[in-house]
């Protein structure tokens, strides 16, 4: 797990919600925000980036600073 997936994961248990609820609440698909959290792409293993529109959603759903975000991805 990265330093950027294991910030998001300590937001959402901060949040007290399970995966799949966060995922509802961000509008992600609960199969990207596993992969953010845990940094590989579940289908190729291969590390993953997220995306602008994912670092907007996570710090808007998890009232985190978007520049500390930008800064671990």
């Amino acid at each position: 797990m990265t330093e950027f997936g294991q910030y998001v994961r300590r937001a959402r248990e901060h949040k007290g919600w399970s995966l799949r609820e966060a995922a509802k609440q961000l509008r992600l698909p609960h199969s990207r925000l596993f992969e953010l959290e845990n940094g590989f792409s579940s289908k190729t293993g291969k590390p993953i980036k997220p995306t602008t529109d994912n670092l907007d959603l996570l710090a808007r759903g998890y009232d985190l600073p978007i520049d500390h975000l930008v800064a671990l991805a």
